[in-house]
């Protein structure tokens, strides 16, 4: 298996390119087909895999990094991509194609900035206290203790 060059951000090439044209404004679609070189994909890959990247955490943060540094002519070039986005999403209703539109209207809204994508992180692990702690991993050692005391900080208690 290729080993994938990725920049100082986790991404690969394709996935930058497709962060910098999704910040121009282009659809998720439309920016997979250009920056994997892939023009010729089916709509519904296309789309499939356009949006997969675009949940990604790191090419999100990248498009949000980008849109923040954007200058004026950027935002020209955004404006007529996003003029061309909502062609495409009315060219989506006008043929009935009800899972594109669905999709248009996801990214519009995630665009606005009414829809933001969450992540929960769960842990089962029980919270400790640090004598409980330092106790746990000393295992009844006390210069063990002593030095985890130390480490944290807190030598005077106990």
């Amino acid at each position: 298996m290729v080993d994938l060059v990725r920049d100082k951000e986790g991404l690969t090439p394709q996935q930058a390119r497709f962060a910098a044209l999704l910040a121009q404004g282009r659809t998720p679609s439309r920016a997979y087909r250009e920056a994997s070189g892939k023009l010729g994909t089916a709509d519904k890959n296309a789309s499939r895999s356009g949006a997969a990247w675009a949940r990604n955490p790191l090419i999100a943060f990248r498009v949000q990094k980008l849109m923040e540094e954007a200058k004026i002519t950027d935002v020209e070039v955004v404006s007529a991509n996003h003029r061309q986005f909502l062609s495409d999403m009315d060219s989506a209703r006008k043929a009935g194609n009800h899972t594109a539109l669905m999709g248009y209207n996801r990214q519009l809204a995630t665009m606005d900035g009414r829809l933001k994508e969450t992540l929960t992180v769960e842990s089962k692990e029980q919270r400790m206290d640090d004598e409980t702690l330092i106790k746990s991993l000393a295992k009844g050692d006390d210069k063990t203790a002593a030095m985890l005391r130390a480490l944290l900080g807190r030598e005077g208690f106990a």
